[in-house]
């Protein structure tokens, strides 16, 4: 074992560190360092930014359009990677002045909490009173639906109808984040959802939105990840298997407060660790349509950047050697810490693993240098994005908009985290292997070419078991175009479709909006679209 995990270890070690290592864990993982100072004018108090109405939050609805440099990222950049943004819609005002008041009944501490008024069968009140008023134009809903009720454990959703069509007949998409713990609202600020937090504080409307076809829902995930919360230590989940009843549960209330989702298409999407959230959600989906009243039309499973195990990280020194980010010395010392991971893995120690994968990428980060290690091709990617939806998320206008009351945001939960890591985590491959095995639902698998923690790209499900696993190793390998532009490589066969995005790191939607965008009307539509010619 090498002396940096040994010292790493012990300066860690003992029972009442855990949540300290955690922390450092979903820090690391995030992609940005602890120690990454932030600030955005008129933020240091929230008191300040309440007396000047100058400084506070302003809701600003504005277009952007994709810059001509090598990145089509939909957010502004420290590196002048700017983007050209049209104002073409401004909320008089203060953000204050634009929060339906009326609508805001507090049940608990100001919170909404949904499950009693859907159990009394009280829907439109429900729908009435979760409605979010923040932009004009795009119809959402937020609130709480609790999934353990002896706990107290409630999940915080945020819902928005899709802005082109009858929402009636447009699918509904579920999105569950990356990280241990981390919260949704990060998929919706950075990646997928309307609008995201420009530089000046206001919102901008995103161009390549998913939600301008697409229904879509973004779940704080696990309990205690974003603004859901427990009210005793028995809410957190300590297994797989626990998340996949909570979810489940929220699904089934969801569907239940929007009756008319029943009969439009499930999409369940995961990204990196919410892949395997999304994998175990599908299959408990596949179980209880047998048996369920309610059933779940579940039609797609979209996992991008997908994650199996920290093992995912073994190949990581020989990819960033190869491509410059790391000396020869260097690349030895990570290799030594990925065969250590791969020996800890036999043990099946998760919290172990969890600590020693989390120091490995800090190692990685100190290395190269980068600010996010997720992509090292834009390595701002997402640190701006996460801080300033923090910022914005927690200021007192929009928390009583949202519905929640007197909860804090938290970024990374790391009692949820210590939660989680307390049962090693089971593989999700028989799970995959047994809907494959089915060949029903069709799945799409989409990794960046250049992400650094997904080195195993094109090899993913070499060695899973269904029928037809012979033809797809064999399978014809196709272009993945978007206009005249090659955006990638894919194939497939039977259900599976495994697509390579080009120029990607890990965070795909974020990094290549528009081609991610292409991909998935493709795939909702018409997953033959894949067959290769």
């Amino acid at each position: 074992m090498s002396r940096y995990h040994v010292d790493a270890m012990t300066r860690f070690s003992g029972e009442k560190s855990i949540l300290f290592l955690v922390t450092i864990f979903l820090a690391v993982h995030d992609g940005f360092s602890t120690s990454d100072n932030f600030s955005i004018r008129g933020s240091s108090s929230v008191n300040q930014s309440k007396r000047e109405d100058d400084k506070g939050v302003r809701i600003i609805a504005s277009e952007t359009h994709e810059s001509d440099n090598l990145t089509d990222n939909n957010h502004q950049s420290d590196h002048n990677r700017s983007i050209d943004t049209q104002i073409i819609e401004e909320l008089k005002g203060n953000t204050r002045d634009f929060l339906a008041d009326d609508k805001i009944i507090s049940k608990k501490d100001g919170a909404l909490f949904l499950t009693p008024l859907i159990e009394a069968g009280q829907i439109e009140k429900a729908q009435h009173l979760s409605e979010v008023s923040l932009v004009r134009d795009i119809k959402s809903f937020a609130g709480y639906l609790t999934v353990n009720s002896t706990s107290g454990a409630n999940l915080f959703f945020w819902l928005f109808k899709s802005q082109q069509g009858k929402f009636e007949e447009r699918p509904l998409i579920v999105w569950l984040h990356g990280g241990l713990a981390q919260t949704a609202m990060f998929g919706l600020f950075r990646d997928t959802g309307p609008f995201y937090v420009g530089r000046d504080k206001k919102l901008k409307r995103r161009k390549y939105a998913w939600t301008q076809k697409y229904n879509m829902v973004f779940v704080d995930n696990p309990v205690g990840a974003g603004f859901s919360f427990t009210k005793s230590e028995s809410g957190y989940p300590t297994s797989l298997k626990a998340v996949t009843e909570d979810l489940y549960k929220f699904l089934v209330q969801l569907h239940r407060m929007f009756p008319s989702f029943k009969q439009n298409k499930l999409v369940l999407v995961g990204e990196s660790t919410g892949t395997v959230y999304a994998e175990l959600l599908a299959q408990k989906i596949f179980e209880e349509n047998k048996i369920s009243d309610c059933k779940l039309n579940l039609r797609r499973l979209i996992i991008a950047s997908r994650h199996t195990d920290q093992g995912m990280l073994r190949r990581s020194s020989s990819f960033l050697f190869e491509l410059g980010l790391i000396d020869d010395f260097q690349r030895q010392e990570i290799a030594g810490y990925e065969e250590e991971l791969r020996a800890i893995e036999l043990i099946g120690n998760a919290t172990e693993s969890g600590i020693h994968w989390a120091q490995t990428v800090k190692r990685i980060k100190e290395f190269t240098g980068l600010r996010d290690t997720l992509d090292f091709v834009h390595d701002d990617i997402g640190v701006y994005q996460k801080k300033a939806s923090s910022w914005f998320l927690n200021q007192p206008e929009i928390k009583k908009a949202l519905h929640v009351g007197e909860h804090e945001f938290t970024e990374n939960s790391a009692e949820a985290g210590e939660h989680l890591l307390r049962t090693p985590w089971a593989s999700t491959k028989s799970a995959v292997e047994s809907m494959l095995t089915d060949g029903s639902l069709p799945i799409l698998s989409v990794y960046g070419q250049l992400d650094p923690f997904r080195s195993i790209r094109g090899r993913m499900f070499d060695d899973y078991e269904w029928p037809r696993s012979k033809e797809y190793f064999k399978a014809k390998r196709c272009q993945f175009m978007v206009g005249d532009e090659v955006a990638g490589y894919y194939k497939t066969t039977g259900p599976l479709t495994e697509v390579l995005l080009r120029n990607s790191g890990h965070l795909i939607a974020a990094a290549k909006p528009r081609w991610a965008l292409e991909l998935i009307d493709r795939f909702i539509g018409d997953e033959k679209s894949f067959q290769c010619s």
